[in-house]
């Protein structure tokens, strides 16, 4: 599923959810779904989270962006000049602790997630060397405002929502992202934190 969010139909609360059949537009009031549309295509726009005047918002459900049914509606957005940085901010806590949890999950060589990232993007013609991901455990506020001025898509992994934007204000890169004149791509919380109000179920986390 994709949602690349219309500015102009948005209300307070509303998600996109893209399927094999089209795109449908649902707008909550109170917790109440009061309104539903109907789309054939994707409209850009910005969303009430992360949104700049010239920034486009797309929200996934996973990181299969190379999907099929996907690859036709995004690779207008996703081209094979951009730069990408990954903010992979999302992780747990009981996972990640150090440098090595964190390159066991991210790393070039052996992290688990890296292929699946860098190879989905691989298929829109973007080359690993344009590829770069914002490490909360090696990277400095200065480095990681840097890499985030650098790139044309800014790039979200799933996990916590609340944990990675309490990361993101740490690192102190709150601003630039919200300024970023280009693409946010996330999916599951990756999705979730480019969103003005969104609620979260309590669990263990």
């Amino acid at each position: 599923k994709v949602a690349i969010l219309p500015y102009n139909h948005i209300k307070e609360t509303s998600f996109v959810y893209q399927g094999k059949r089209g795109f449908l537009l649902i707008s909550f009031e109170n917790d109440t779904i009061f309104s539903s549309r109907r789309f054939e295509k994707p409209c850009a726009g910005k969303t009430f989270g992360f949104g700049g005047e010239s920034m486009t918002n797309i929200l996934l459900e996973g990181y299969e962006i190379n999907a099929p049914w996907l690859f036709d509606s995004l690779k207008d957005y996703i081209r094979p000049f951009q730069k990408v940085v990954i903010i992979a901010l999302a992780f747990r806590d009981t996972r990640v602790k150090n440098l090595d949890d964190w390159n066991a999950l991210y790393e070039k060589d052996h992290g688990c997630y890296y292929s699946g990232i860098v190879g989905s993007l691989a298929d829109y013609g973007i080359p690993e060397s344009q590829i770069e991901f914002i490490n909360y455990f090696a990277d400095t506020p200065e480095t990681a405002n840097q890499k985030i001025r650098n790139a044309d898509i800014l790039y979200f992994p799933g996990g916590l929502p609340d944990r990675m934007m309490e990361r993101i204000r740490e690192m102190q890169i709150y601003d630039s992202i919200l300024h970023h004149e280009g693409i946010i791509l996330g999916y599951s919380a990756g999705a979730v934190i480019q969103l003005r109000d969104y609620h979260l179920s309590p669990d263990k986390d």
